[in-house]
């Protein structure tokens, strides 16, 4: 519900952003935000394309599809309307390339070069809650994490509740670098 009555005033904004900016095309890459935007773009005239980003598209990439001048998509996606079956790849910044291969890329954030690496990684809410389930779930199932390590990215986190954080794992027996 409380997404439902956002979009009214979240078009409202898109609307006079849009404006103010002289937006002339809307590249929209999905999730809950783009269904306003895009609603406001079409309304004002704007061509909108849309790149999908998953190989299952969400209700929001399946909406835009239907109403975008074009449809692309990152991979092979299934249930994508007016999509041509082209596949983009992603478009990743050359910063965000890894240095160097695999191994050498796990040594440098502390890790054991050549062991399983179990990344964990929340936005938003789910940070809170994936840095409060994760070290549970190691506590009671260390065996299954026996041949693993772990890379769990906290998000914004105090010191101290990092800390706690790798007691936890360690606690439980389970290799883990935990860091913000």
């Amino acid at each position: 519900l409380k997404f439902l009555r956002s979009i009214g005033p979240a078009g409202s904004v898109a609307k006079q952003a849009m404006r103010d900016r002289n937006v002339r095309h809307v590249l929209s890459l999905g999730g809950f935000v783009t269904p306003p935007v895009v609603r406001c773009a079409l309304r004002e005239g704007i061509p909108v394309t849309l790149l999908n980003l998953d190989a299952t598209p969400g209700k929001a990439n399946r909406w835009v599809a239907k109403r975008a001048s074009h449809v692309w998509s990152a991979m092979r996606a299934t249930n994508l309307p007016r999509w041509d079956g082209a596949v983009t790849g992603f478009p990743v910044r050359r910063s965000a390339i890894a240095p160097s291969d695999a191994p050498q890329c796990r040594t440098q954030l502390g890790l054991e070069g050549a062991r399983h690496t179990l990344l964990i990684t929340g936005a938003s809410q789910g940070a809170t809650s994936l840095n409060r389930f994760a070290p549970h779930f190691a506590e009671r199932n260390a065996s299954l994490l026996a041949h693993w390590q772990v890379l769990h990215l906290t998000g914004s986190m105090p010191e101290a509740d990092l800390e706690a954080l790798r007691a936890r794992y360690r606690a439980a027996g389970v290799q883990a670098v935990v860091m913000p």
